[in-house]
């Protein structure tokens, strides 16, 4: 049986058995298909359209899910490693115990998505869209996420580690706990109040300062 490994300190990572490589027909992923208990490598599902599709304890390798629309998407123990994801739209997906490793994001769409115990690694997420979506037990590390948008999101508890978050907008998203330090927050569109209970360093606190219109000198330059 897979014991249950944590990567951060409430952070699980996928439960993977001993996998092994697998082969499938994209003909057959359709509306209801499930991947599971293997390694799938370079899997083609770009421009794909469907619904309730589930990824099952599986690693998929430099997959191609670009300008996919996948509906009622169940992601359980799953790993994307290298996969692209550009322009994609994933609509109430659920995933528990996921990670993305240097995946590409960019312009991707999560709409009315639950995630836990969700990592992200090293991705290129820039204007990506997480809209109306819970995140917990969340954690972005190394990732560029410029002009990314998390609306009306739960990031509650999320690390965001060394991110680029220039020009992100997290106007209604609840930010209680979550960890922003050593990231890059210029340009970054939120409301003094949607602030309340992040975690910020004391480089940064010039942002507070920004969303109250406050114009900070040095006394020597008045």
């Amino acid at each position: 049986m897979a014991t249950k490994k944590r990567v951060a300190a409430t952070l699980l990572a996928p439960e993977l058995p001993p996998l092994v490589l697998q082969w499938i027909d994209q003909a057959d992923i359709r509306d209801g298909a499930t991947l599971s208990n293997g390694v799938f490598t370079d899997l083609d599902l770009s421009g794909m359209i469907a619904s309730d599709i589930a990824f099952d304890r599986v690693v998929l390798r430099h997959g191609l899910f670009s300008e996919s629309q996948i509906r009622l998407g169940q992601l359980l123990d799953a790993r994307f490693d290298g996969c692209d994801l550009a322009n994609a739209r994933w609509e109430k997906t659920h995933g528990q115990r996921v990670e993305m490793l240097g995946c590409r994001l960019v312009g991707f769409s999560l709409v009315d998505g639950q995630c836990s115990n969700l990592l992200l690694q090293r991705c290129n997420g820039e204007s990506a869209r997480f809209w109306n979506s819970s995140l917990r037990d969340a954690r972005f590390e190394h990732c560029s996420l410029k002009t990314a948008s998390f609306e009306n999101t739960d990031l509650s508890g999320v690390v965001f580690h060394n991110c680029d978050l220039s020009g992100a907008d997290l106007r209604g998203a609840k930010l209680a706990g979550t960890d922003l330090r050593g990231c890059t927050l210029e340009g970054i569109n939120v409301a003094l109040a949607d602030l309340r209970g992040a975690i910020l360093e004391p480089a940064q606190l010039g942002l507070l300062a920004a969303l109250l219109g406050v114009e900070v000198r040095e006394l020597a330059e008045s």
